[in-house]
């Protein structure tokens, strides 16, 4: 398998594949189960919209729009799905008021999101567990007190150039998950950096992924994500043939918006970030894994 930017593998695993943002693995993994089934599971997991449209209102959706994150979120929904992972598949409405209390201390309000199970327990361990090499391999390292992360980066392309026209990160430890998005209203441009080089998920969207993940987690403990359950089939390379802990590799480039999100009472884990306009790709439901 090999993507646009030329990494590639001979016969690779879908961690691999997530680790290295083969997005021809993730095409050939939509077409068999058919796209329409990958973007019910997405919904369960808290995409609301398509293309701000409902989506449930996106019938006989394209293949490569699906599987390659053709097709258009809002941050608060990127948000909302990567918290379903942290919560071991537990999908929770999104709400903004978590308590209301009096100056006494007495409790006015207190939010109780709905809860679902958007998928089990063991395919949430699994796609975290291929999501954890994706932190363990940044270019700008892993969070702080050696606390374990798992996420995914992407990219949208700027119309048909060599730039992108958004890049995001969205990641999540047991307490909390958070999505960054950078990017421009609609597609009007590509973005660059500082320096005038293109921003890829794993440059700016990162280093505000991270600087908010620590910041949110500084003196909380540090818990553990699930062990994977290996729960593919062996002879495909995706099961017990995986390799048993993600490993760091400093020299890959992998690449990755935001909005206050499930949490508090009643299930669900807290998402943070800037609220903003929808972006490109859905990374870790039907695609955007581009570096």
């Amino acid at each position: 398998m090999k993507n646009s930017d030329g990494e590639s593998c001979g016969n690779c695993t879908l961690i691999e594949a997530t680790k290295m943002s083969l997005n021809t693995t993730f095409y050939a993994v939509t077409k068999k189960v058919g796209a329409s089934k990958v973007l019910d599971r997405a919904a369960a997991s808290g995409i609301r919209t398509i293309n701000d449209k409902p989506i449930a209102d996106l019938t006989d959706p394209a293949i490569r729009d699906v599987a390659l994150g053709q097709l258009s979120i809002s941050v608060l929904d990127q948000a909302d799905g990567f918290a379903t992972f942290a919560a071991k598949g537990v999908h929770a409405d999104a709400y903004f008021v978590q308590t209301v209390k009096q100056s006494s201390g007495g409790m006015v309000y207190q939010g109780t999101p709905k809860t679902t199970q958007a998928f089990s327990a063991d395919v949430a361990a699994d796609a975290t567990f291929a999501m954890q090499t994706v932190v363990a391999s940044a270019p700008h390292g892993p969070l702080d007190d050696g606390r374990i992360a798992a996420g995914k980066t992407g990219t949208a392309q700027y119309k048909h150039t060599d730039q992108n026209a958004h890049a995001w990160m969205c990641g999540f430890t047991p307490q909390l998950a958070t999505a960054v998005w950078v990017g421009r209203a609609g597609n009007d441009g590509p973005i660059v950096n500082s320096a005038g080089n293109i921003v890829y998920g794993s440059g700016l969207p990162y280093l505000v992924w991270q600087g908010t993940m620590n910041g949110a987690l500084k003196g909380q403990d540090v818990e553990a994500l699930p062990d994977p359950k290996y729960i593919g089939d062996d002879s495909m390379g995706n099961g017990h043939l995986a390799p048993p802990t993600p490993t760091a590799n400093p020299s890959l480039n992998p690449s990755g918006s935001p909005s206050p999100n499930p949490g508090g009472p009643g299930g669900g884990i807290p998402s943070v970030g800037p609220t903003g306009r929808p972006s490109h790709g859905v990374p870790g439901f039907p695609g955007g894994t581009d570096q």
